[in-house]
């Protein structure tokens, strides 16, 4: 059988060398670079469009980076393997304790060598030891899209303070930052730390209250099972916006809250009144539609109040009803639906 020819890749053009990059795996390519400082130069020169970088960590799943295209096709999986530790006659698997700081480097050297954004950084910390929940302090990805902080334990005493407080500075969520997970009623940290545009957290947050709240500068802000935020403090973060002419509350898009006991029959009427009058109506169909889209519900808005902003003449929705509490703004009055 005949040798086939050799691939001469270095003798190729700079143009043709880069047409033929752009069919490798990331991972490859990160292993190409490091091959000497021309193929790192000409690694960097190749354009990614609509590439991702996905960084998660579970126990079900390992550690890895993959990385994404915009229809969900993979151009690659970065795995961090696990070190088998043995106890007694029992062998089980541990996180390196660089695990986090290996991670680090390679999000970074990808960021810097092809220009590929992080997008989510996913930690679900179930079934961890103690000892690889305080070893995430040295995941410190630097900015990203989106923050996902995940727990199905019903534990109380919740996520160390400092590896949340840590999660949260090191890596930046410019979109979203879900908190899905306890926390400790003794955390806290600066408000500089959440400077997404959306915030999302479910089970009872103790540290998040009224005034962390009304200085967030999110869009949206989503919390489930609150226990610290009365419904009086919703009324008066809707009022605080109808009175408001900052820009960035101009953007505003809702607040979803979700109390853990049943809201009390009361008049939505006479808790939105205030000193000066503001227009308050019933559902018009002719002013907006009837359903608001979420991101995971279409919520009937039909039974809420409206309030119309003076400054804005934007038209935004109160709706009371069992356990949630729902204040959104109509930016698209009469949005489609899929």
């Amino acid at each position: 059988m005949a040798t086939p020819a050799q691939f001469n890749l270095p003798a190729l053009s700079l143009r043709a060398i880069q047409a033929v990059l752009l069919h490798f795996d990331i991972p490859d390519l990160i292993c190409l670079s490091y091959l000497s400082s021309s193929f790192y130069n000409i690694v960097k020169s190749v354009m990614y469009k609509n590439v991702w970088t996905h960084v998660s960590s579970c126990e079900e799943f390992g550690t890895n980076l993959k990385f994404l295209n915009s229809s969900g096709s993979d151009y690659g999986i970065w795995d961090f393997k696990m070190e088998k530790r043995k106890i007694g006659t029992l062998a089980r698997r541990e996180k390196n304790a660089h695990l986090y700081s290996s991670v680090t480097s390679v999000a970074r050297y990808v960021v810097e060598l092809t220009g590929i954004p992080v997008s989510n950084v996913e930690i679900e910390i179930d079934f961890f030891s103690i000892a690889t929940i305080h070893s995430l302090k040295n995941l410190k990805i630097g900015r990203c899209n989106q923050l996902f902080i995940k727990s199905g334990i019903l534990d109380d005493k919740g996520i160390p303070n400092r590896v949340l407080a840590s999660l949260l500075k090191h890596n930046r969520a410019t979109e979203r930052i879900y908190i899905h997970a306890y926390t400790k009623k003794s955390f806290e940290c600066p408000i500089s730390f959440f400077q997404s545009r959306r915030l999302d957290v479910r089970y009872p947050a103790p540290w998040l209250t009224k005034e962390l709240v009304f200085k967030l500068k999110c869009i949206s802000i989503r919390l489930k099972e609150n226990t610290i935020l009365s419904v009086e403090d919703c009324f008066d973060f809707v009022k605080r916006w109808v009175k408001s002419d900052l820009k960035e509350l101009e953007k505003f898009e809702y607040l979803d809250v979700a109390f853990e006991a049943v809201i009390k029959k009361l008049d939505v009427l006479k808790c939105l009144q205030m000193e000066e009058p503001i227009q308050i109506r019933e559902w018009d169909e002719k002013m907006r539609g009837s359903y608001y889209r979420l991101p995971d519900e279409t919520l009937n808005c039909e039974k809420g109040y409206d309030i119309i902003h003076k400054k804005w003449r934007l038209v935004a929705t109160v709706l009371v009803r069992d356990r949630r509490f729902f204040f959104g703004v109509w930016h698209i009055p009469f949005p489609g639906f899929p």
